[in-house]
Protein backbone atom coordinates (compact mmCIF):
# COMPACT_ATOMS: atom_id res chain seq x y z
CA UNK A 1 0.00 0.00 0.00
CA UNK A 2 3.16 2.33 0.72
CA UNK A 3 4.20 1.85 -2.63
CA UNK A 4 0.84 2.43 -4.58
CA UNK A 5 0.16 5.90 -2.32
CA UNK A 6 4.02 6.90 -3.14
CA UNK A 7 3.40 6.36 -6.92
CA UNK A 8 -0.32 8.48 -6.43
CA UNK A 9 2.32 11.63 -4.79
CA UNK A 10 4.23 11.27 -7.81
CA UNK A 11 1.35 11.23 -10.22
CA UNK A 12 -0.01 14.62 -8.78
CA UNK A 13 4.07 16.25 -8.55
CA UNK A 14 3.81 15.14 -12.46
CA UNK A 15 0.23 17.28 -12.99
CA UNK A 16 1.38 19.93 -10.82
CA UNK A 17 4.78 20.12 -12.93
CA UNK A 18 2.40 19.99 -16.20
CA UNK A 19 0.10 22.91 -14.75
CA UNK A 20 2.94 24.95 -13.48
CA UNK A 21 5.03 24.60 -17.16
CA UNK A 22 1.36 26.04 -18.86
CA UNK A 23 1.23 28.42 -15.75
CA UNK A 24 4.41 29.89 -16.85
CA UNK A 25 3.80 30.39 -20.41
CA UNK A 26 0.05 32.22 -19.73
CA UNK A 27 -1.14 32.51 -15.95
CA UNK A 28 -0.57 36.26 -14.60
CA UNK A 29 -2.72 38.42 -12.35
CA UNK A 30 -4.07 41.65 -12.92
CA UNK A 31 -0.79 43.43 -12.88
CA UNK A 32 1.04 40.70 -14.45
CA UNK A 33 2.59 38.98 -12.17
CA UNK A 34 2.60 35.31 -11.37
CA UNK A 35 0.51 34.07 -8.60
CA UNK A 36 2.84 31.14 -7.28
CA UNK A 37 6.74 32.43 -7.55
CA UNK A 38 7.61 28.74 -7.56
CA UNK A 39 6.65 25.19 -8.16
CA UNK A 40 6.50 24.36 -4.36
CA UNK A 41 3.83 27.00 -3.88
CA UNK A 42 1.75 25.06 -6.19
CA UNK A 43 2.65 21.52 -4.69
CA UNK A 44 5.22 20.41 -2.34
CA UNK A 45 6.58 17.34 -2.80
CA UNK A 46 7.76 16.65 0.52
CA UNK A 47 4.86 17.87 2.42
CA UNK A 48 2.56 15.20 0.32
CA UNK A 49 5.52 12.56 0.72
CA UNK A 50 5.85 13.10 4.60
CA UNK A 51 1.56 12.81 4.69
CA UNK A 52 2.08 9.17 3.09
CA UNK A 53 4.88 8.18 5.79
CA UNK A 54 2.64 9.89 8.70
CA UNK A 55 -0.89 10.24 7.89
CA UNK A 56 -2.89 12.53 10.15
CA UNK A 57 -5.86 10.48 11.47
CA UNK A 58 -9.08 11.70 10.41
CA UNK A 59 -11.63 12.47 13.25
CA UNK A 60 -13.70 10.46 11.90
CA UNK A 61 -11.67 7.41 12.90
CA UNK A 62 -11.30 8.58 16.46
CA UNK A 63 -12.92 7.38 19.48
CA UNK A 64 -16.23 10.05 19.37
CA UNK A 65 -16.16 10.38 22.98
CA UNK A 66 -12.71 11.30 23.20
CA UNK A 67 -12.98 13.75 20.56
CA UNK A 68 -15.68 15.75 21.98
CA UNK A 69 -13.49 15.94 25.23
CA UNK A 70 -10.88 17.43 23.11
CA UNK A 71 -13.26 20.10 21.74
CA UNK A 72 -14.91 20.98 24.79
CA UNK A 73 -11.08 21.39 26.28
CA UNK A 74 -10.02 23.88 23.20
CA UNK A 75 -13.46 25.66 23.59
CA UNK A 76 -12.46 25.92 27.80
CA UNK A 77 -9.03 27.65 27.19
CA UNK A 78 -10.23 29.41 24.19
CA UNK A 79 -12.48 31.28 26.60
CA UNK A 80 -10.00 31.18 29.97
CA UNK A 81 -7.48 33.10 27.82
CA UNK A 82 -9.56 35.52 26.40
CA UNK A 83 -11.08 36.90 29.99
Amino acid sequence: MLAFNLSKVDELAVAAQQVWWGHLVSGVDKNGESPFKELKDLFDYEKAVDQVYKPEPKESDMNPDLVRIAKRMQTYHAQKGDE
